[in-house]
């Protein structure tokens, strides 16, 4: 064995030792009017995700609870730094967004009650009144009790910001990074069915059909945001003084605000087109807490289309500064409509109860 793969064993073993996700916890309660799981989506993936996540880092939820040295001060420190759970948000390398962009591009925040290991971060878009799209690895932290959807530029308290808590998540039933490949991509894509119907004034993104997967190719320019960190790098490799090769976590700051960056170039698409990867090595792009958030590419007209949702980098360690991997809206546009269609019955089923 060469001493790149050697070094990559000690990342991986290092990281392992860290990573703590309690997966046999998972549990739905659905006499609550909390958070419903569909548990047949999750049985084979949870229980290898966390190994496999090691060596592949989800952007995901930004974590709560760091302080100032950078270490995490919940015990359970840490798939949820996979998972980047924190309560600091925003894009990095960009700039903070104003009210007309949130309502008119309908980006919501997603506030994941973790119970006993904290709150956590994604970002979502209204695709339709009561009906969030966002990433697949936001909700299937089996530690999840809650998710909110707050509508508003920042998390922060005050009357400006309207909570709606979500009844029902549906992921894509092929998300499964356990057995996912580049080539096949990792379905990372899921829906949120809110309780009531967001604010008026937050309006629906407009989403691309399927017939319109060319409209995202290599060199396209695309404007990213969310509400996760405004830092990139979120870990460091280091020796302690035994001469061991450890992992340091920084401190992260920003989450909670949504931010956005424009001119981010697209590399490529996956082999099936439903994937898109963007640049990164350039100081600015999509971080923790930015998961499931929107890649826009601009209309001639000025508005706005969808086109990607945040799943993932490609940096070992879980930084945000090298590539980033966008699921392809376009590619799943027919799952996405089916599946509206029968989130738009839940409300009738708990009304009937």
């Amino acid at each position: 064995m060469n001493k790149k793969s050697n070094k990559k064993n000690q990342i991986n073993n290092q990281l392992k030792n860290q990573l703590k996700w309690n997966l046999s916890s998972f549990k739905a309660n659905l006499n609550k009017d909390l958070y419903l799981y569909d548990l047949e989506i999750y049985k084979s993936l949870l229980f290898k995700v966390s190994t496999l996540l090691i060596i592949t880092s989800l952007f995901s939820c930004s974590p709560e609870n760091f302080n100032s040295s950078g270490s995490n001060q919940s015990g359970n420190s840490n798939l949820h730094n996979q998972f980047e759970l924190s309560n600091e948000s925003g894009i990095f390398g960009g700039t903070l967004s104003t009210d007309k962009f949130q309502k008119q591009n309908g980006i919501v925040q997603l506030e994941l009650d973790m119970g006993l290991s904290g709150k956590a971060t994604c970002t979502g878009t209204l695709i339709e009144k009561n009906i969030v799209l966002t990433a697949a690895h936001c909700v299937a932290d089996p530690s999840i009790i809650q998710i909110k959807a707050i509508f508003g530029l920042s998390d922060k308290r005050n009357n400006k910001n309207i909570i709606v808590p979500a009844v029902k998540a549906v992921a894509h039933p092929n998300f499964n990074p356990e057995v996912a490949t580049d080539q096949t991509g990792w379905s990372d894509i899921a829906l949120l069915k809110l309780k009531t119907n967001a604010p008026a004034t937050v309006s629906v993104v407009k989403l691309p059909s399927v017939v319109k997967l060319n409209l995202v190719k290599p060199g396209t320019q695309l404007i990213l945001s969310g509400y996760g960190i405004t830092n990139a790098v979120v870990r460091m490799q280091t020796i302690n003084s035994q001469g061991q090769t450890i992992i340091v976590d920084l401190p992260s700051k920003g989450s909670g605000t949504l931010r956005q960056v424009s001119n981010i170039q697209v590399i490529n698409l996956n082999a099936n087109l439903s994937e898109i990867i963007l640049d990164q090595t350039q100081s600015k792009g999509a971080c923790h807490g930015d998961s499931g958030g929107p890649a826009f590419l601009a209309n001639p007209d000025g508005t706005l289309t969808q086109v990607g949702l945040t799943s993932r980098g490609t940096d070992e360690l879980g930084n945000c500064n090298k590539n980033a991997i966008y699921t392809n809206v376009a590619f799943h546009s027919n799952w996405i409509q089916t599946n509206v269609e029968q989130l738009k019955l839940v409300n009738r089923t708990i009304a009937s109860q």
